[in-house]
């Protein structure tokens, strides 16, 4: 995971720097870090970015298709 991929998933996620790194449990120094590529997220917290991601873009979609009816 780059640092590329890392900010792209939290874009389209539509959360913030420090949404993102509350919810995956880190300091935002931290993850702003993982973001410029100064350091790289591992393990445990790799699948945390995922799993945010994924949660925040399906609850986007939802409240998307809510909107629309």
């Amino acid at each position: 995971m780059t640092a590329n991929d890392i900010r792209k998933l939290r874009i389209r996620a539509g959360l913030t720097q420090p949404d993102m790194a509350a919810l995956v449990g880190v300091p935002l120094g931290t993850y702003q870090n993982w973001e410029q590529g100064i350091r790289s997220p591992r393990g445990n917290n790799k699948q945390a970015i995922e799993r945010v991601a994924r949660n925040a873009e399906r609850r986007t979609r939802r409240e998307k298709g809510a909107d629309a009816t």
